[in-house]
């Protein structure tokens, strides 16, 4: 349940904090650097600010669990994934999911408790992330299913991911593209909009996390120009072999004369 954070110019940690007594799952604010959110069993999200970081240090924002259910029996806190709105601010906007499907958005401007809850599918949520757009967030869960939920539809879903045999294990979108990988041992690219699978690759070992370049439409543009040339020079330049109802008696009668005899 610790915090480390490490300062690379000093080459020395400068920050222990104790963030629970546990830790399952931890997502870092690319759009505002200075925000990080924790969270696992029986350990609410969390959301530190990093600039403040110290032994005492306490969260900028940390979630309240949802209310009693029906039989007003309390619902477990099990976090599994986090991921931060590129649009949230400085008031940080969080999605998270959990291992009794749970997906849940919070808006540290509003209220504690989540302002959106659903569940989603009958298996623990083990991996999302939000689009680069912000209008979308695409979950997958421990029995392989990925999809795409609206978060201006109340996550809605709206499309899934097809290919995945197993526990998807990371998620991480970029652009128009969405990389994830899982116990299968397989990365897939898979298009956001149209869900088109991509890539599929065999790793030959269990993918534990996905990291994509921010020029990752750029490179795959390039490749499929580079590789439809390619295809077209080698098309023009090989010449397909003939048949055999397309030889001439002789060559037959020459094929027969060059093999070996064959002695019992």
């Amino acid at each position: 349940g610790r915090l480390l954070v490490d300062n690379k110019k000093e080459g020395k940690i400068f920050a222990d904090v104790q963030v629970g007594n546990h830790v399952a799952c931890l997502c870092h604010n690319a759009a505002h650097p200075n925000y990080i959110a924790v969270g696992g069993q029986e350990n609410e999200l969390k959301v530190y600010g990093i600039d403040r970081l110290s032994s005492r240090s306490k969260p900028v924002f940390q979630a309240k669990n949802v209310r009693n259910d029906f039989v007003d029996l309390r619902v477990p806190v099990s976090v599994t994934a986090i991921a931060f709105l590129p649009n949230s601010g400085t008031s940080p906007t969080v999605v998270a999911g959990s291992a009794h499907s749970h997906i849940r958005l919070y808006d540290a401007r509003i209220q504690r408790r989540p302002v959106v809850s659903i569940t989603h599918g009958e298996a623990a949520i083990t991996a999302l992330d939000v689009v680069s757009t912000g209008e979308a967030v695409v979950v997958g869960n421990a029995h392989g299913m990925m999809s795409k939920l609206d978060l201006r539809k109340s996550f809605a879903c709206v499309g899934g991911y097809k290919g995945a045999a197993g526990s998807m294990t990371d998620i991480k979108c970029s652009g128009a593209y969405v990389a994830s990988g899982g116990l299968d041992r397989y990365f897939r690219l898979h298009h956001i909009g149209n869900q088109k699978l991509v890539k599929n690759l065999y790793v030959k070992q269990q993918v534990s996390c996905v990291l994509l370049s921010s020029q990752l439409a750029e490179t795959l543009s390039s490749k499929s120009q580079v590789t439809g040339a390619v295809v077209t020079s080698t098309a023009k330049q090989s010449v397909a072999p003939a048949s055999a109802g397309e030889l001439e008696d002789h060559e037959i009668d020459a094929i027969w004369q060059d093999m070996d005899v064959v002695l019992e």
